[in-house]
């Protein structure tokens, strides 16, 4: 998966609930069967995205003794995943079990 198209995801998966961790993102973009990016390419694509002011920490969650930070999309961010997801409906699905197809 290209670093663009994790991008798009993430913002994609964020304008569409609620905010989330790294570890949350990464399941949300695994399809069922299991072929989807690894935590490494997810974190780097949402500080990428926190660079350019589209993300943002928003709160924290614990995880035992670990506080790991909770993403959101800031307004800049908010626009953006609209614009992405007017390009091309259905461009960004993620592959489904059985050749389903469901949509970030």
């Amino acid at each position: 998966m290209k670093p663009i198209d994790i991008e798009n995801l993430i913002l994609l998966k964020l304008s569409r609930s609620t905010p989330m961790t790294i570890a949350k993102l990464r399941r949300q973009l695994t399809p069922t069967q299991g072929q989807g990016p690894i935590w490494r390419q997810v974190a780097n694509a949402v500080y990428r995205l926190e660079r350019q002011g589209l993300v943002h920490i928003v709160g924290d969650e614990l995880a035992g003794d670990v506080s790991l930070p909770v993403f959101g999309l800031s307004q800049a961010g908010k626009l953006e995943a609209q614009r992405v997801a007017s390009l091309r409906p259905g461009a960004l699905a993620v592959p489904q079990a059985d050749g389903e197809v469901g949509h970030a």
